[in-house]
């Protein structure tokens, strides 16, 4: 049998090309959630207001979370507990939203994971049954231009994105990135400060990045 050098060198190149792509294709999968990071999504899950039109999905790129704040934010809108009752414009519509008040907290200890890491899978965190929340598994642009069929499954749906987790070395405090879509015009992006009380995590602050 006659060697072929061009032959073999295409077969190499084939091969090479082959694995280049699968190990990009990996890397690009959402990794497994830890059991701590799972405490976490469920506890922010139940802060979620109407839960039950809420869909979820891991976030894919952490460029945003980096352009607003380098080091991880500093300062946060502390809920107290109290409610009020404000005013809508321009129909002057009153809704009762939770009184916050200003709270500082260095979180570079644990912001770099929630932009180092892959992005967790958020659906084994939660068991199936009633009262669990929907996935997305695409993209956020398919799920733009899919949010007509989202609407059929839910009134006012809206699609949440939430960050690998960043949590404190003394397992105190944790930090993520969630942002959230509701149609045009109807978005935002936010970082959302938990605190361990008597072994619950509880969403504790926040600090808004950007809205649309």
């Amino acid at each position: 049998m006659q060697f072929n050098p061009k032959k073999t060198w295409a077969w190499l190149s084939l091969l090479v090309l082959t694995a280049v792509i699968s190990l990009v294709w990996h890397q690009s999968l959402p990794r497994t959630s830890t059991l701590a990071e799972c405490t976490i999504y469920r506890a922010f899950y139940n802060f979620i207001p109407e839960k039950d039109a809420a869909f979820l999905r891991p976030l894919t790129s952490t460029q945003n979370i980096s352009y607003y704040v380098d080091e991880g934010p500093h300062t946060f809108s502390r809920f107290t507990g109290e409610t009020e009752e404000i005013s809508l414009i321009p129909d002057g519509e009153k809704i009762t939203v939770t009184k916050t008040e200003p709270f500082e907290m260095d979180t570079s200890e644990f912001f770099h994971p929630i932009v180092n890491r892959k992005p967790a899978k958020l659906k084994p965190c939660f068991t199936q049954q009633e009262g669990s929340p929907k996935f997305h598994a695409g993209n956020l642009l398919s799920a733009k231009q899919s949010f007509v069929a989202l609407s059929n499954d839910a009134a006012y749906p809206t699609l949440w994105t939430l960050s690998s987790v960043g949590i404190s070395e003394d397992d105190s405090y944790a930090l993520l990135f969630a942002s959230h879509y509701c149609g045009p015009l109807c978005a935002g992006g936010s970082f959302y400060l938990l605190k361990k009380v008597s072994g619950e995590w509880v969403v504790i602050a926040v600090r808004m990045a950007w809205v649309s």
